[in-house]
């Protein structure tokens, strides 16, 4: 399913890499980690407006949208219904980068952010036993730092809504405005 989406993704010039537990795996163990129920690409916010297109040709293969918007698209496909694929938009800050995941809880959006080294720079590659090659971004181990902190040895799953060292928890504006002041 990795290799489908990639080769997918290459048709519409979308450079795809490999991010959170899908990069820790091929970092520490290197292969995807087993039993985990998702693959994990990030993409520059300049591929981003290309998502449309990658979710169409997606479609026409079987796939099914989980999750749609401007910085997410998630989806799974009719053979593998546990098995998903996130596909996080990586916007650039200035001094930092971020990925926002506005889909965990209607209340607030998490903010990752990430110094300049994780995504400054050409990516490198990994590769699988399978033969296929995976972008990693340019300072996987500082992404991996940034995210797990001790990352090298297996450690219980991290709760993603309060556990990243580099999440920054929002509260969405719309239901600010709704909130009575005191």
């Amino acid at each position: 399913m990795l290799k489908q989406i990639m080769q997918v993704a290459g048709t519409f010039d979308i450079k795809s890499m490999a991010g959170w537990g899908t990069l820790l795996g091929l970092i520490r163990d290197q292969n995807l980690i087993v039993g985990d129920h998702d693959i994990d690409l990030m993409i520059h916010e300049r591929d981003a407006a290309k998502l449309p297109q990658l979710k169409a040709a997606l479609l026409k293969l079987g796939f099914t949208i989980r999750l749609d918007n401007p910085i997410k698209l998630s989806l799974f496909n009719r053979n593998a219904k546990r098995l998903f694929v996130d596909i996080d938009g990586i916007s650039d800050e200035g001094s930092w980068y971020c990925i926002v995941n506005n889909t965990a809880e209607a209340e607030r959006e998490f903010h990752y952010r990430f110094s300049r080294e994780v995504f400054d720079g050409e990516p490198g590659t990994m590769r699988l036993a399978d033969g296929l090659e995976v972008a990693i971004p340019p300072g996987a181990i500082q992404f991996l730092r940034e995210v797990y902190g001790q990352w090298e040895t297996p450690s219980e799953k991290v709760d993603y809504r309060c556990g990243p060292m580099n999440v920054h928890v929002v509260r969405r504006r719309a239901l600010l405005t709704q909130m009575p002041l005191q």
